[in-house]
């Protein structure tokens, strides 16, 4: 089965490698709007380092398969896992020559976006019409 989920990249995990040179590296995406969602994706074998091209803050559409097993615990019981893997991830990556206070910048629009505040904007760009008052979806 195979989707695609947009979000902002909020964690990226260090790779980890199992018996036999199996690979396996996490990374998180923040998606949805009005309630968004945390979503744990993962990146196997030499898929891992597809990631290393993003950062924190970036945008990014994750082309995914979902897959499920099961498992029998020593007792006998039988217990079902899901996880999302990961198989191409697409974005605007961040540019290396933004200065410093530009990418401090991105970072506190992205978490106004998120309803935290981090004080008076830096930017002298005209104020937004917004409302948060609003609750209407466009």
């Amino acid at each position: 089965m195979a989707f695609e989920l947009t979000g902002i990249i909020i964690e990226v995990f260090p790779a980890q490698t199992f018996n036999k040179g199996f690979r396996k590296r996490e990374f998180v995406i923040e998606a949805g709007d009005k309630y968004p969602q945390k979503i744990v994706f993962g990146l196997v074998q030499d898929k891992c380092d597809m990631i290393d091209s993003y950062g924190i803050g970036d945008t990014v559409a994750v082309s995914f398969d979902v897959k499920g097993r099961d498992w029998t615990d020593k007792s006998g019981q039988v217990k079902y896992f899901n996880s999302l893997e990961a198989y191409r991830i697409n974005g605007q990556q961040r540019s290396s020559t933004k200065s410093k206070q530009v990418e401090d910048e991105d970072d506190d629009e992205i978490f106004r976006s998120l309803g935290i505040e981090t004080g008076p904007k830096k930017s002298s760009a005209p104020a937004s019409s917004f409302s948060d008052d609003d609750d209407l979806p466009f």
